[in-house]
């Protein structure tokens, strides 16, 4: 059977000194941009405001704790990570998982609270 990490978001992968760190009026960067852009060309935004959230949003996490999961992932290839936080209300599960991959995170996200998890 597989381990379960059940991984919560807020205060985890992202923390109030990060966002101390953050300009959240600066300008995208062309990283940024093309990221955010990519994002809405894949389900189709319409709405003006849909760019300032997912910068908002992409801005939150903390690089330097993201990638803290990459051991943990590398050493348990069988570990299942299960979004428990409440941005699974507010993103798909694959939305969270390009988040964690543009800073870096190398593993994969299996599921979010209240889904059954495949085997």
């Amino acid at each position: 059977m597989a381990n379960v990490l059940f991984l919560d978001i807020d205060g985890v992968l992202n923390a109030l000194d990060h966002f101390d760190l953050v300009d959240a009026d600066a300008p995208p960067s062309d990283k940024e941009t093309a990221f955010v852009t990519a994002q809405r060309s894949a389900v189709g935004f319409r709405e003006s405001n849909q760019p300032k959230r997912w910068l908002h949003a992409l801005r939150s996490f903390d690089p330097n704790l993201v990638v803290k999961l990459n051991p943990l992932v590398q050493q348990q290839p069988q570990l299942r990570i299960v979004i428990s936080s409440t941005w699974r209300m507010l993103y798909a599960l694959n939305f969270i998982q390009r988040f964690l991959n543009y800073h870096g995170f190398v593993g994969e996200l299996h599921a979010v609270t209240g889904t059954p998890l495949a085997s």
